[in-house]
């Protein structure tokens, strides 16, 4: 090809007049040494797509990531046919005018994909952040603009078509071309323009208020202890993310409209494109290609792992998201009522007893305030069972029932069922159900909103959509008064008031494990030991059905056995289910601690618990060893947690909203933390 090519050229150089009729394939390929130099720089472009489409099909995770790895195989294969229309084009074996309409045709078709493909990438992450801040970005408009390029580009290439097999001349030819061109080179800086201020305003507004906040900092005039540090981990992190988004899209705007801009020139105004005048368009287009392809794989979100590990990773998750399918499929086919009606009845009855998100936030906040069950109550100190002996035992002595059903005024099919202990944090527990209707793995930023504003809270969650999302929580759901609320065995006290939690004389009948009547040993109208049926009733009945696991900071929950019987029983089941976290970071402070996991070693706040449970487990050798793989495997356990770019974004939009609710509190902290630490 160099040869031939400098051969070629040498014989353009000297301008032979009849260089047409002696040889048109020789005048064709007049240029052929820059056509070796395009396919060079199309060599480049090539290599760095196909590895970054490479490293991306094999972490290829979640359907975001699938569309980034889309784009990249496109982008691969537009740099293919280039490269390949620069293989046919230097060869003298080879009629090029012959197959240069179907390279064109297919460029066209590969550009039109990435386009796609870019568009559905920038899309979600836009609509993510939109919608999690509650602000209008423009984001609607990304999807018109895209299908006007496709159109505009489809266009041409049917004039194209028709300009090819001498439908339409060249006078109609030439002015479709040059107003599709200029069409398309306007709605891509559109397009570009929208997207970059959709990520352009949460970082910018951020960044000013950081700036604010440091200069107020300056003057002594605020305080700076209200923000926990993960929250301000997380606001550093959100900045980061919208930052590199920022950039990314910046400078591939500025690639991609440098490639436009020269393909116009070279297309429209250069009269000779085949000498040198062809490194005009080729080199902004590699460069493009390249950029594209770079952005495309840091701004992924894809995990570093090898290819082995991310295969091996997702070959066991695969397997067991198949496993759970699969147990779920044989439960709803297999399960039948319990064979005593009354037994069965019972259970139905307990299921039926979910209670909103919403009616949980207007509980929460009333407590604490003058007249309120709880006045006295602090959520750093409150745990559940705190609030269950002086606020839900009290507000249901007079109707003696679960509260959830007062609350909610019927009984409610739940969507989820909460496991947690009751000597953690009521705010904990409330914090990670607002997590889980917000998508969260963990419950800090919850927990920040849900003592500083709970309003801005509810307007997440109403956009979420998840405000009205039903929870099984035995505090609300277990009625208290056919139980535990006639006695205080542990003399447990307030740890605020220090005056003994109250007892309660409603005077029902109180049902315990082995409470007559029993079948086998075990009450029947007792609730506290149906938990597990209850979940696998909702389970069978209920494919959505899932369960979220509230984690307290300290991990003690790992230590209750009722907790762990629930979480066993749920994995038993084929349910879906979900860690909540007060921090990740967390698990490696507790890790040697949890290593030594026995649910021989599990407590409860009744010794007969304890008793039942371990009855039920045949092996306890072969449960821990199930317990560990399930709950701390390092790739596939319910600790393991991995955020791809878009979830990420939500993530920061909802940081984002903090600043751009009215009514939230200021930022301080965190930018405050920030100064002191460049400092």
């Amino acid at each position: 090809w160099l040869r031939y090519g400098a051969e070629g050229y040498r014989i353009y150089a000297e301008n032979c007049e009849d260089l047409q009729e002696r040889d048109p394939q020789l005048a064709l390929r007049g240029a052929g040494i820059y056509q070796v130099a395009t396919f060079c720089c199309d060599l480049v472009g090539v290599t760095v797509s196909a590895l970054a489409a490479a490293f991306l099909l094999q972490r290829a995770w979640s359907r975001h990531a699938r569309a980034v790895c889309a784009f990249g195989v496109a982008l691969w294969l537009e740099g293919s046919v280039n490269g390949l229309k620069a293989f046919v084009w230097c060869d003298p074996r080879v009629d090029a005018s012959s197959h240069i309409f179907a390279f064109r045709m297919v460029g066209l078709c590969l550009v039109s994909g990435c386009f796609l493909a870019t568009d559905f990438i920038f899309y979600d992450r836009a609509r993510a952040l939109e919608a999690a801040m509650g602000q209008d970005l423009g984001v609607w408009r990304l999807q018109g603009i895209a299908g006007l390029v496709v159109a505009t580009l489809l266009s041409m290439g049917v004039a194209y078509v028709s300009y090819s097999h001498g439908i339409i001349p060249w006078g109609i030819w030439f002015p479709i071309k040059l107003g599709g061109a200029v069409v398309a080179l306007c709605l891509q800086a559109a397009y570009i323009t929208v997207t970059l201020r959709a990520f352009a305003i949460p970082f910018l507004h951020l960044r000013r208020a950081a700036a604010a906040e440091e200069r107020r900092a300056v003057k002594g005039e605020l305080s700076y202890a209200s923000l926990p540090p993960p929250v301000q981990k997380q606001m550093g992190q959100a900045l980061m993310a919208l930052k590199a988004q920022v950039i990314g899209v910046a400078l591939g705007a500025v690639s991609s409209m440098l490639f436009l801009a020269s393909s116009f020139v070279w297309e429209f105004l250069v009269g000779d494109q085949s000498g040198p005048w062809l490194l005009v368009m080729v080199i902004p287009q590699s460069f493009d290609r390249v950029a594209s392809a770079t952005f495309a794989l840091l701004l992924s979100g894809a995990p570093c792992k090898s290819g082995s590990q991310i295969r091996s990773v997702a070959a066991k998750v695969r397997t067991q998201e198949d496993q759970r399918c699969s147990a779920r499929a044989d439960l709803m086919l297999s399960w039948r009522p319990h064979e005593d009606v009354r037994w069965a009845a019972k259970v139905v009855e307990l299921a039926e007893r979910g209670i909103s998100l919403d009616v949980l936030l207007d509980f929460y906040g009333q407590l604490g305030r003058e007249g309120s069950q709880m006045p006295h109550y602090r959520p750093e100190q409150h745990t559940t069972a705190d609030v269950v002996r002086q606020a839900i035992i009290p507000a249901t002595k007079q109707q003696a029932q679960c509260y959830a059903t007062i609350l909610m005024g019927a009984e409610v099919r739940p969507d989820r069922m909460v496991t947690h202990a009751w000597g953690n944090l009521f705010s904990t527990l409330v914090a990670a159900v607002v997590a889980d209707a917000l998508g969260d793995a963990d419950y800090c930023l919850a927990g920040y909103l849900l003592q500083t504003d709970i309003a801005a809270l509810r307007q997440m969650l109403f956009r979420k959509g998840t405000l009205s999302r039903t929870y099984w929580i035995c505090a609300f759901s277990v009625d208290q008064h056919g139980g535990i609320c006639a006695a205080n065995p542990g003399g447990d006290r307030d740890p605020v008031t220090g005056v003994l939690h109250p007892v309660c004389d409603c005077g029902k009948p109180k049902y315990f494990n082995t409470t007559d009547p029993v079948y086998e040993g075990r009450s029947i109208l007792c609730e506290m030991n149906k938990f597990t049926d209850m979940m696998t009733y909702l389970a069978a009945s209920g494919p959505d059905f899932q369960q979220v696991v509230v984690v307290d900071p300290g991990f003690e929950l790992f230590s209750r056995a009722w907790c762990i019987a629930e979480i066993a029983q749920a994995r038993a089941a084929g349910m879906a289910q979900s860690l909540k976290l007060s921090a990740k970071q967390d698990i490696a402070a507790h890790a040697d601690r949890l290593k030594d996991l026995r649910v021989q070693d599990m407590k409860a706040s009744r010794p007969e618990d304890v008793d039942e449970i371990l009855d039920s487990i045949s092996d306890h050798d072969e449960f821990n060893a199930r317990l560990h793989d399930m709950i701390f495997d390092k790739d596939s356990g319910l600790l393991s947690a991995w955020m791809c770019a878009q979830q990420r974004m939500e993530h920061a939009g909802r940081l984002a909203a903090m600043y751009f609710s009215e009514r939230s509190p200021s930022l301080r902290a965190f930018f405050a933390c920030q100064k002191q630490e460049l400092v």
